[in-house]
């Protein structure tokens, strides 16, 4: 819709997903705890890698979009996100084959849901060129409760940057490149502690999850050369 000349708003939803991986676990060390539980499989100072498959579920996403356009050489925009995490309330690790007695692992998660939001802006200063930048945050869905290894999460702040080229009609060039700051975190009450089910019955270890995310600072970098045809519309900008 476009009630002003310029001005663009959107609405979208993305729905749920359920997704599920799968990889190797390797036990490099169980203790005196654990070891028993592996045997005769595990022997201490031997690692055992086993194929696993994890489940995960994405959750449904509702975004409100506001966008302007100033002639043919600048726009902006702004994006707000609502993220249904309340859907993911546990991850379960299942081993393909058995590692001593233990075949299967759960630990909740409790997420809730979150806000995250964008905004950036656009640059044309030549018909073949566009210059990009933006910031964006993003809200962590795990509470402090179940806050474990397996999910060392915290909110996120991020800076974009990137550039297109359109080299020849229908060929496109694009750079681009996010830094992603973890907010720092420390969690000292987290009451989950790993655990696993076996015979019916259900083991806790007797230690929690707590641990903490500091100076976490991640980069991304992505290379894109598409061609869209030298009849497009994008072609003929």
């Amino acid at each position: 819709a476009a009630p002003l000349a310029g001005l663009e708003l959107s609405l979208g939803y993305t729905s749920a997903a359920d997704l599920r991986f799968a990889g190797d676990i390797r036990v490099l060390g169980a203790g005196p705890l654990l070891g028993p539980l592996f045997e005769p499989d595990f022997q201490e100072g031997q690692a055992i890698t086993r194929e696993a498959t994890a489940e995960f579920t994405v959750p449904d996403t509702v975004r409100a979009g506001i966008g302007y356009t100033l002639g043919e050489v600048f726009w902006i925009g702004l994006d707000i996100y609502y993220n249904r995490y309340s859907l993911y309330d546990e991850l379960t690790i299942r081993l393909r084959e058995p590692l001593g007695t233990l075949q299967e692992f759960a630990e909740r998660k409790d997420s809730f849901d979150c806000w995250s939001l964008g905004t950036g802006v656009r640059v044309t200063p030549q018909p073949f060129v566009d210059l990009r930048a933006g910031f964006f945050y993003d809200g962590s869905p795990y509470p402090d409760r179940t806050f474990s290894i397996l999910s060392p999460d915290s909110d996120k702040r991020g800076v974009t940057g990137g550039l297109s080229l359109r080299i020849v009609a229908g060929l496109e060039l694009s750079l681009g490149y996010m830094a992603l700051w973890y907010v720092d975190r420390q969690v000292s009450d987290s009451d989950l502690r790993p655990g696993f089910t076996l015979g019916g019955a259900e083991f806790r270890a007797p230690f929690s999850g707590n641990g903490q995310v500091v100076d976490k600072l991640v980069h991304i970098g992505a290379v894109q050369l598409s061609y869209t045809g030298a009849g497009s519309p994008r072609a003929a900008d």
